[in-house]
């Protein structure tokens, strides 16, 4: 009996054409387009973050590993330390065999610059190749007038280190723009 009267009264409900129309059309709209969602703002905010860290991750390694000044350092080993702006030694590479084998017996990677070119210049190994009457010489090429002016000064305290050996140093410098590494052909003038 219940039933009945629940009946009874939905079926005196009746809506117009149009109503039915305009809800039909509604529900459809809703349930089958496929617009995106917008992000809440915190996810935007997450995913700038991120592209902001990967951006600054980026750009830090690309500034931190890329040589700005060069060193090379001639005896018969040939050796070239690649220095970045913050006076750290990032690349190291021997120009000939005997280069090559102490290129890969230093563990200066990441050194500053001094404390690296005091290791080398100490080393028994190089005292081993001055022996004789070796001329060593140090290059210095860079293109910032600052840093390469430090350098510079830094390799001619080392080297006045290294006169008291048998060997005397010959101290030379290379102002390049844009920046090229040094080599041992390079053409460069005695200070």
């Amino acid at each position: 009996m219940m039933n009945e009267k629940w009946k009874s009264a939905f079926d005196q409900i009746h809506a117009e054409e149009a109503l039915k129309d305009h809800t039909k059309e509604y529900l459809s709209e809703k349930i089958y387009s496929r617009k995106a969602a917008p992000l809440p703002v915190f996810r935007r905010a997450a995913v700038l973050a991120a592209g902001l860290v990967l951006l600054f991750f980026i750009g830090g390694t690309w500034i931190f590993k890329t040589p700005t000044a060069y060193i090379s350092i001639d005896i018969n080993p040939s050796l070239e330390l690649g220095i970045n702006r913050f006076d750290r030694i990032v690349s190291v590479d021997g120009y000939n065999e005997d280069g090559d084998d102490l290129a890969k017996s230093l563990n200066i990677t990441f050194m500053n610059y001094s404390d690296a070119l005091d290791e080398i210049l100490s080393s028994q190994s190089i005292e081993d190749y001055l022996s004789g009457d070796a001329l060593m010489s140090l290059t210095v090429a860079g293109d910032n007038e600052t840093q390469y002016t430090e350098i510079l000064d830094t390799v001619e305290t080392c080297a006045d280190g290294a006169r008291t050996s048998n060997a005397t140093p010959v101290i030379q410098r290379k102002c390049t723009s844009p920046m090229t590494p040094a080599s041992p052909s390079a053409s460069t003038a005695p200070i």
